[in-house]
């Protein structure tokens, strides 16, 4: 028969003298960068001329030193152009 002693003893696993550490939470990810005033020329550029290629309005910009009127300016000259010759044909 077992004695009192052995009945009211704790479980062996809850004796357990390591301490239970839980990993800190991970971090959120970070947000992403905010894009450059020329790359967010460049998306306003690709949205009004969906049909013109990244490069070349990427070539545009830079010859405007970045600034999105005189690059619009231009890119509507050619995109009027390029409708002139394709009404010839």
């Amino acid at each position: 028969m077992a004695d009192k002693s052995e009945l009211n003893a704790p479980e062996l696993s809850s004796l357990d003298p390591t301490p239970t550490t839980t990993a800190p939470p991970a971090a959120p990810p970070k947000p992403p960068r905010p894009l450059s005033p020329m790359q967010q020329n460049k998306v306003t550029l690709k949205e009004a001329f969906p049909s013109v290629d990244d490069n070349v309005i990427e070539a545009v910009l830079i010859a405007s030193s970045g600034n999105i009127e005189p690059a619009f300016n231009a890119l509507l000259g050619m995109d009027s152009v390029s409708l002139r010759h394709r009404s010839d044909l």
